[in-house]
């Protein structure tokens, strides 16, 4: 999208996203739900927490919906700053009194022309516009919200919505993938190693190259193909401590990593608090400044609060990674509280109950406390 591409300002671009990708493709949506259901009927819908077809399923299709958190939970509060602003909650009567206002501009100028977008829709099909943002729709008309992490990792909520249920990390198909013994022997060679994953751009990859040139830390880089090649096209000349892998490696690597250098992207960072492995971000768009904001206000890593962090700012971090134990310690915390939660038990029990019209059961202990 050329058009998107040339908006600058992080709040335009994110009014820009929910309006044309989010809210206008709707009603199309629950068009194509209705045609699907016609041939196989479906009596149970999952979906993303960005999915904005769900009001219509629940309320038009009458079926049981249940959403999985595949953010930091974007369900608003009375507590926090709206998803998007990537700001940490205000604690004092001045920092509640800014946040206040900060949401009333978000719902009132920022969003607005997406939320009357979305509204048009809902109500041209007679179902009620009943959130407080845009994404709260979602969240109340789903029966489960199923929301990826834990507790722990998320900002405390007074008026946390009652159909959430953390549920840890999800698997994924590569948690299991082996590394080949190149690998595993550069990895051998090297006391200090920094993974590193997300779009990576040209900026990013020389700043970290540069932060790294001539010193014994082993940089990693968890790409796709298309990537890979492009990232060799930058570098002026082969380096002894890079080393490109595919995505897939990275749930293998992280045992073997000092840090985790990401751009804020959800499924990275939870496989990393899994691994115990500490972070350092650099993202803002796309609600990676979410993700962000929670390495930060929970102390399991370095914000660089920037898409192009410096290779000053990268080797700082880094340092901090290795020299202060309380990053290390704050993350094997969060690891111990993931671990505790059963994702698949939750899960099933959650789509149990609903198909056999109980309603969701109380939240289990553990994703209640973790």
């Amino acid at each position: 999208m050329r058009e998107r591409k040339e908006i600058s300002s992080l709040m335009r671009q994110m009014n820009y996203d929910f309006t044309h990708v989010f809210a206008e493709p709707a009603a199309n949506y629950y068009m194509d739900l209705k045609y699907i259901h016609r041939n196989y009927a479906f009596e149970l819908v999952i979906s993303d927490n960005l999915f904005s077809g769900v009001p219509f399923i629940k309320a038009k299709m009458k079926l049981p919906v249940i959403i999985v958190g595949m953010t930091p939970l974007s369900q608003s509060s009375a507590d926090t700053y709206h998803f998007g602003y990537g700001l940490q909650p205000g604690r004092s009567a001045g920092g509640k009194l800014k946040q206040y206002i900060w949401n009333y501009l978000l719902t009132r100028f920022t969003l607005r022309r997406a939320q009357q977008v979305y509204c048009q829709q809902l109500y041209d099909h007679g179902v009620a516009y009943n959130g407080h943002t845009i994404l709260d729709v979602i969240t109340r008309y789903a029966d489960v919200y199923l929301q990826q992490g834990t507790a722990a990792f998320e900002y405390e909520r007074t008026d946390l919505g009652k159909n959430v249920r953390f549920i840890g990390r999800l698997p994924q198909i590569d948690d299991h993938t082996e590394l080949n013994q190149a690998t595993v022997n550069k990895l051998a060679h090297f006391q200090q190693v920094l993974l590193i994953s997300g779009d990576v751009s040209t900026d990013k990859f020389r700043a970290v190259i540069n932060a790294f040139d001539h010193t014994d830390t082993l940089l990693v880089f968890c790409c796709d193909e298309v990537e890979h090649q492009f990232l060799i096209t930058q570098q002026p000349h082969a380096r002894d401590n890079v080393i490109f892998t595919s995505r897939s490696d990275m749930a293998a690597l992280m045992p073997f990593c000092t840090a985790f250098l990401t751009n804020g992207e959800y499924e990275g960072v939870m496989q990393a608090i899994v691994s115990a492995l500490p972070i350092v971000a650099a993202g803002l768009r796309e609600g990676r400044n979410e993700v962000c904001a929670r390495i930060r206000h929970f102390g399991v890593g370095i914000d660089l609060q920037t898409e192009t962090p410096s290779a000053t700012s990268i080797r700082r971090a880094f340092r901090a990674m290795v020299t202060d134990p309380r990053y290390k310690v704050r993350v094997s915390a969060l690891s111990e509280k993931l671990h505790s939660i059963e994702p698949g038990a939750v899960i099933l029990q959650t789509i149990f109950d609903l198909l056999n019209n109980h309603g969701p059961t109380d939240v289990p202990a553990a994703s209640l406390n973790n």
